[in-house]
């Protein structure tokens, strides 16, 4: 039972090595658009876990295209963090 347990949170935290790792990073000169956008987003919950132990992880790209990056930020979010909500039984 507790190896079970083990490989369980090693798998977690490879999953969340590996997807920490798709945050934007550091200041580069190309500019990302709203599709790099949704991704960021995406990654969002996954790059604040890495903000928290301390990784080296952006949590958005700083060289953007303006509202249509943050358009498809707030929409890749959504897509991952804000459906939450909707998966609630009302009685």
């Amino acid at each position: 039972m507790k190896t079970k347990h083990f490989l369980k949170i090693i798998l977690l935290i490879i999953v969340l090595a590996t997807v920490t790792s798709c945050a934007p990073d550091g200041v580069s000169d190309k500019t990302y658009g709203f599709f790099y956008g949704i991704w960021h987003g995406i990654c969002l919950p996954f790059a604040i876990v890495g903000k928290i132990f301390k990784m080296d992880v952006g949590i958005y790209a700083v060289s953007n295209s303006g509202t249509w990056y943050w358009v498809g930020y707030l929409l890749g979010f959504l897509i991952i963090g804000g459906s939450g909500a909707a998966g609630k039984k009302r009685r």
